[in-house]
């Protein structure tokens, strides 16, 4: 994922998760496939994320 939360790659096997082929979300941001009510906790969670890489994390949204 880019800085701008551009997906630059999904692998194939996230279709279970995320209901989505992955060629679907290639190209797109992921703050942009989100739920608008979504996206304050999920830029919260990439800043921790991304300020603490190899620290496990996770984030429960729509």
């Amino acid at each position: 994922m880019s800085p701008d939360t551009t997906v630059g790659y999904q692998t194939p096997s996230s279709r279970h998760v995320l209901g989505r082929e992955s060629d679907d979300m290639v190209g797109q941001r992921l703050l942009d496939l989100l739920h608008p009510d979504d996206t304050v906790a999920a830029v919260a969670y990439l800043k921790e994320a991304f300020a603490n890489p190899g620290e496990p994390s996770g984030c429960t949204i729509r």
